[in-house]
């Protein structure tokens, strides 16, 4: 599918285009059906409906047969052949096996259309565009029928043979023909399919690929105009714009749905065909080109036109039918028991820096209603663990399903795992169509592009930078760093929320989710925050919703009794221009917390504009919802700031999934890491998860949040390792140092014990938990 602009009005033109073409306009208004004036053949059953009116012409009709079920089904679009010159419906069972589809459940139409003839009488150019859009306007008509005739909408694909096999592939490739503005609720249809079973299709018609595929091809000129290959040849510079709009090959892109394409012999590139207009040379291009993008193509070549369409309908059965609720998912209540599920969405939330101090994490001084909703509406993990406290490793290891040490990325952030899946692509390859917007990987070249289906959006580490420092009050020009040209640490500027790239990121993901639910293809949409990441930088009526004189600085602030000198801080803060503020003063603690807090509220309310998109687009029933925060936060406790070292400030992270079907407004305290969110998001859409994967579905846990979860979580920051279980954190240094925290007594880890008597077996314990978890880690995946 490309992106281009659809012009609104080009139905209408198709429509009215009388010219000499014989409208019968009084005789029989679109949509009512009448008896077929030929005999039923016997090798297909008689039309539940028949010579159904599409449009005002005498070709705008259509047969249709309605499947037995009780719930709405899936709908073979059947497109004769011909060259676009002739053919009729009436060769259905040529193309489809009739009986077969409607014993699978599946409803099936077959259509007329205008000719490029009835083109050429009505001066429109280039003629193809007629049968084209006329297959279109039909595939609308029936989907507004989709109640009346009980179909599936979201559940249609198409089938033919020759020009009806290119119609068909075109359809499955082009931008969706729907105009939501438009008056006719027919233009206002989907043009989109599920996928395409085709054969003997013509996959382009650029006669220049034509010839060097085929020497000696001599089709398609009469598409454009053309009196033969010839002149079709030698004036194709002059028509590329046509060739580039109505050639199936020139529009694949790797959003497109799978399809199948079936011929009578075997493919022979450069060599001459005995039939060089369904040459099996036409598929093996096409799948070529599909399998470098990613789409779905299946190429078959076989003798027989019984066994073709039996298998043209095999293939429409497997895909419109396809079981897609995972096995383990339990059915949402609302489903009929018989019901066939569609594969779910995934909107995947990152906010950078966020700690699990929010209201549905009990944290009643922090203004976040949205993302509170959205844990009322899932599962809360409220022992949820990085692999690294730093942003680089952490998604890297979320993004790979490996723990940091695999690969070194802790040192080397920008190093995904080489033979790792990412996630996204792991989506990606299953059917899934990914976006990227906003900060999900950290690094520019962790965003591999194999990772999505179109190029990610990010203004985080783009064209322009860091330009997420960017700041827009104009006293902090008065606050420049001369050591990196960096701005003051806060500003509250009376800007709207799109002033900011996180307010950008938010317009465009909500752009990308619209676009997408037209589709009727699942969908993988991440969408990564900057904030509360510093610089606190967030419109001033969220600075307003907190009153600075009530904000406490933290109790402990002081490094934990018996520490090592292992344990240390972040200069984090270091890289900004302090405002002329004492780094740790009391005012400087008010200030820092002030402008988290403001930059969590802005965030929040972010997500509150997605989900509220979501809802409005009536995704949320088939939409899983997972927020997660890269790692913990340190907000002055023990005079750290930012993240950077093993504490549990900085290891323990927010995570909220929201699944269709499981549990809802119920907290979880079983351990999780987050290496497990992988394998979790593959159970619920029913992808096999890839064979690298350290982590363990979550499953479970969405539905028995009682259970315990994992004995322990691993993490790693530099020269430390740490080991977290339900009742303790314990850390191992390269020099030997130790810390162990008992957080049955201690939850602010204020005092280390690692060298007290009375845990001297814990120590012991944990020490070998930690050696034989770390090893098992970094042994090679099988």
């Amino acid at each position: 599918m490309t992106h281009r602009k659809i012009r609104p009005a080009l139905f209408c033109l198709l429509i009215l285009s009388f010219g000499t073409t014989g409208f019968c306009a009084k005789s029989v208004s679109p949509g009512t059906a009448r008896t077929s004036t030929t005999t039923a053949k016997a090798d297909f059953p008689e039309p539940t409906l028949a010579e159904v009116r599409y449009g005002e012409h005498e070709r705008h009709v259509l047969d249709f047969w309605k499947a037995d079920s009780e719930t709405p089904t899936p709908l073979a679009f059947v497109i004769h052949g011909g060259g676009w010159q002739g053919g009729s419906k009436e060769r259905v069972s040529r193309f489809v096996d009739i009986e077969r589809l409607l014993a699978a459940g599946i409803s099936v139409a077959a259509i007329n259309y205008r000719y490029v003839s009835h083109a050429t009488d009505a001066g429109i150019e280039p003629p193809v565009k007629l049968p084209l859009y006329d297959a279109a306007l039909a595939l609308q008509f029936i989907r507004s029928k989709a109640s009346e005739w009980h179909i599936d909408k979201t559940r249609i694909g198409a089938a033919g043979g020759s020009a009806g096999a290119c119609s068909s592939l075109w359809l499955a490739y082009h931008d969706d023909l729907a105009d939501p503005e438009s008056p006719d609720l027919i233009a206002r249809e989907s043009t989109r399919l599920q996928c395409a079973a085709v054969i003997g299709a013509q996959t382009t018609l650029d006669p220049k690929q034509m010839k060097e595929w085929t020497p000696n091809s001599r089709y398609g000129g009469h598409a454009f105009g053309k009196r033969n290959f010839q002149q079709f040849l030698s004036e194709r510079d002059s028509i590329l714009p046509w060739i580039a709009e109505y050639s199936p090959y020139a529009l694949v892109t790797p959003d497109d749905p799978p399809v199948c394409l079936l011929y009578s012999t075997p493919p022979a590139l450069g060599q001459v065909q005995k039939d060089p207009t369904h040459t099996a040379n036409f598929g093996v291009k096409l799948q070529e080109k599909c399998d470098s993008l990613g789409v779905p193509c299946e190429f078959v070549y076989t003798a027989g036109v019984k066994t073709r369409h039996t298998m043209a309908s095999d293939f429409l059965i497997k895909i419109l039918k396809a079981q897609v609720q995972p096995k383990t998912r339990d059915a949402p209540p609302a489903q009929a028991k018989n019901e066939v599920v569609p594969r779910p969405n995934v909107l995947f939330i990152a906010i950078d820096d966020l700690r699990p101090e929010l209201g549905c994490y009990g944290a009643d001084h922090i203004k976040s209603p949205n993302i509170d909703k959205l844990a009322s509406q899932g599962v809360l993990f409220n022992r949820a663990y990085c692999q690294a406290p730093h942003c680089g490793p952490s998604r890297a290891s979320l993004l790979t399903g490996v723990h940091t040490i695999r690969h070194g990325l802790v040192m080397s952030p920008e190093e995904i795992a080489p033979e790792a899946l990412t996630l996204p692509d792991a989506f990606r390859k299953a059917g899934h169509y990914t976006v990227g917007n906003g900060k999900i990987f950290h690094q520019r070249e962790d965003a591999a592009e194999q990772s999505w289906s179109e190029p990610p959006f990010s203004l985080v580490n783009g064209e322009e930078g860091n330009n997420h420092l960017t700041f827009h009050e104009e006293e902090s020009a008065d606050f420049i760093l001369a050591k990196n040209n960096r701005g003051p640490f806060y500003e509250a500027p009376d800007v709207p929320d799109s002033t900011y790239i996180d307010g950008q990121t938010c317009d465009k993901v909500i752009k990308d989710m619209q676009r997408l639910a037209k589709r009727g293809k699942p969908f993988f949409l991440a969408c990564g925050f900057v904030r509360p990441h510093l610089p606190f930088y967030a419109p001033k009526k969220y600075w307003d919703m907190y009153d600075r004189d009530e904000i406490e600085p933290a109790y402990n602030r002081y490094k934990p009794k018996n520490a090592p000198e292992s344990l240390r801080g972040s200069g984090e803060f270091g890289s900004y221009h302090d405002r002329n503020i004492q780094y740790n003063s009391t005012e400087f603690h008010r200030i820092a917390r002030h402008g988290y807090y403001a930059c969590v509220s802005y965030a929040d309310a972010l997500v509150g504009r997605l989900l509220a998109e979501l809802d409005k687009l009536a995704l949320v029933d088939n939409t899983i919802v997972v927020l997660w925060g890269d790692h913990g936060w340190n907000l002055g406790e023990h005079n750290y700031w930012s993240k950077h070292n093993l504490l549990h400030n900085s290891t323990h992270a927010p995570l909220i999934i929201s699944a269709p079907g499981f549990k809802q407004n119920v907290k979880t305290d079983g351990l999780v890491e987050f290496v497990d969110i992988y394998p979790t998001l593959c159970e619920l859409v029913g992808i096999e998860p890839p064979k690298h994967l350290e982590g363990k579905s979550m499953v479970p846990l969405l539905r028995e949040p009682g259970q315990f979860g994992k004995r322990a979580a691993f993490t790693k920051w530099r020269d430390g390792l740490v080991v977290t279980t339900r009742d303790f954190t314990y850390t191992e240094y390269d020099n030997k140092e130790r810390m162990l925290f008992d957080r049955r007594k201690d939850p602010e880890e204020n005092v280390n014990v690692a060298e007290a008597a009375e845990y001297q077996e814990t120590v012991k314990a944990l020490s070998k938990l930690l050696s034989e978890g770390w090893k098992r880690i970094q042994e090679p995946s099988e």
